[in-house]
């Protein structure tokens, strides 16, 4: 009998979601002596997901950039956003469905 992919899955993801608190914890038993709170240190680690996210988007953009500019292509535009992940957008989005329009979206 097979392993199911969701097994596969959950044993791939699960190492990588737990490498940053791990992190987190060790560093403070090992080079501040548990001086940290727990509750700071559980703050660090669920601020730390999105803040590693949106710089590896920054990341992944500027390397696109540079594989275009490097191909002498252009990449193709995109709306621009005020907050990190066009949060934005989603707020702008959802204040229209309950008080306005759906339709009625600026992209500028």
């Amino acid at each position: 009998m097979e392993t199911p992919p969701g097994f596969i899955f959950l044993a791939q993801i699960i190492p990588r979601l737990l490498l940053l608190p791990a992190a987190v914890f060790l560093v403070n038993k090992v080079f501040f002596g548990d001086a940290i709170p727990r509750l700071v240190q559980i703050a660090i680690c669920f601020v730390a997901f999105p803040v590693i996210v949106y710089f590896n988007g920054l990341v992944i953009r500027h390397y696109q950039q540079r594989q275009a500019k490097l191909r002498g292509a252009v990449l193709a535009p995109t709306v621009p956003n005020r907050w990190p992940g066009g949060i934005d957008r989603i707020v702008e989005l959802l204040d229209n469905f309950l008080h306005g329009y759906i339709g009625s979206f600026s992209f500028c």
